[in-house]
């Protein structure tokens, strides 16, 4: 299901090669910056213990981001980070990564049907979370969103 949306999003925003633009440097990890004349597409690299990464299309009018970073410590710099972009954040896309979607209040989540199954309490990815607090502790974003299946 992952790859599906990700590919409705290629067909619509990606018909064009992009451009590097520039790599940013935060705190936590970096983001390299790639652009063409229909969008800017921002790919965060947390350098975190799971080598997580995220991603922001950012339009003319508002950003689209496609997964989260889920270490407390990667959110406050990526945080920071949207918000110096100027534009609303309307959309997040979640199919594996849904920690840390609290950092970003206001945002529309969407997430497929197969998603929603996996946070539920004997779902794949909620062990999978359960697993990295015992690993990593309170640095870990332990919420979970409320299921809204609207990606098919």
């Amino acid at each position: 299901m992952h790859v599906r949306y990700i590919t409705t999003l290629q067909e619509h925003y990606m018909n064009t090669s992009l451009t590097l633009k520039t790599n940013v440097t935060l705190d936590r990890g970096a983001v390299t910056v790639y652009t063409n004349d229909r969008y800017t597409l921002h790919a965060y690299q947390a350098g975190d213990a799971l080598g997580d990464e995220a991603y922001i299309i950012e339009t003319d009018k508002n950003l689209i981001m496609i997964e989260l970073p889920p270490f407390h410590a990667n959110l406050t710099g990526y945080v920071s980070y949207v918000k110096n972009l100027n534009k609303p954040l309307t959309d997040i896309m979640i199919a594996y990564h849904p920690s840390g979607y609290d950092y970003f209040p206001g945002a529309k989540l969407h997430m497929t049907a197969t998603t929603v199954k996996a946070v539920q309490a004997d779902g794949g990815i909620k062990g999978l979370i359960d697993n990295f607090i015992k690993v990593f502790g309170k640095s870990f974003d332990e919420k979970l969103p409320e299921p809204i299946a609207d990606l098919k």
